[in-house]
C-alpha cells in the first residue's frame, strides 16, 4: 500500500525508544550510558523525560560497563546501533540470571515493542563530523603543540559567542579530560546542570589512520559549530 515504508534509525533513536519502555519495567536500574559520538540532545531528553541518570563516555562499548556501571546500567548505547540492556536467562525453574545483552535480534524485538507502544522520538540536535586521513597520529598528544592550538581555537570561538549572549548567563566553558582516552580533546559550553549545550572534540581513531573533529550541540548553535 501507499502507507508501507521502511525507516532506518540509528543507535541514538533506538536507545531513546528502549529507554521509554525499559525505564517502566526495570525500576532497579536507572543509568543510561552512551558515548561522546552521540547527539547531546539524546542525553538531555532521556534525563528530562523518563527520567534516568545519564553518562557520556569514551568511544567503545567496553567503557559502557567500566567500573561499577554494570550493577545500575539500564541501557548502554553507541550511535552505530550497538545497544546493551538487561536480559534474563533462566538458570533453572526457580532462578534466573541477568546478562547485559548486545544481541541484535533481541534488540529488534524489544524495539518493535517500544514502537508499538508509540513512544515518541526526541528533538534531535546538531551533529557533524569531519575526518582527516593518512596522518601521523603520534603528533596529536595531550598538551602537544597541535593539541593546544586546537584548544585555543575552540576556546576563543566559544568565549566570543558567550560574550555575544548566545549562551545562557550560567553557561560555562569547560574542557573535560578522560582517563580512558587521555589524548582526546573535549571542550565546549555546559549549562548550570552540567549538560552540554555545544561541544567540539578531537580524537584519534583506534582502528584506522585518521583523526576526527566532532561537533555536537543544540540546533540553535549549528551556525557556531559549523564555523
Amino acid at each position: 500500500s501507499k502507507r508501507d515504508a521502511i525507516e532506518i534509525i540509528d543507535g541514538d533513536r533506538s536507545a531513546y525508544a528502549l529507554a521509554g519502555i525499559l525505564s517502566q519495567r526495570e525500576r532497579g536500574r536507572r543509568l543510561f550510558a552512551g558515548t561522546v559520538e552521540s547527539d547531546v540532545l539524546l542525553f538531555r531528553s532521556v534525563a528530562e523525560r523518563f527520567p534516568l541518570a545519564t553518562e557520556i563516555n569514551c568511544v567503545g562499548d567496553k567503557w559502557l560497563l567500566a567500573g561499577d556501571r554494570e550493577r545500575n546500567l539500564l541501557i548502554g548505547q553507541e550511535v552505530s546501533g550497538h545497544l546493551l540492556f538487561p536480559a534474563y536467562i533462566a538458570n533453572n525453574e526457580t532462578s534466573r540470571k541477568v546478562v547485559l545483552s548486545g544481541n541484535g535480534l533481541l534488540t529488534m524485538l524489544v524495539l518493535a515493542a517500544a514502537y508499538g507502544s508509540r513512544i515518541p522520538s526526541y528533538e534531535q540536535g546538531y551533529v557533524n563530523t569531519f575526518y582527516t586521513y593518512n596522518i601521523d597520529k603520534s603528533l596529536f598528544l595531550r598538551r602537544s603543540p597541535i593539541w593546544k592550538r586546537d584548544l585555543t581555537t575552540i576556546r576563543k570561538a566559544f568565549k566570543k559567542a558567550a560574550s555575544e549572549g548566545r549562551f545562557g548567563g550560567r553557561s560555562v566553558f569547560k574542557t573535560i579530560a578522560r582517563k580512558e582516552e587521555t589524548d582526546m580533546l573535549y571542550a565546549g559550553m555546559f549549562d548550570e546542570k552540567g549538560m552540554p549545550e555545544a561541544v567540539v572534540f578531537v580524537r584519534k581513531s583506534g582502528t584506522e589512520n585518521k583523526i576526527g573533529t566532532y561537533m555536537r550541540g543544540l540546533m540553535k548553535h549549528a551556525e557556531l559549530l559549523e564555523h
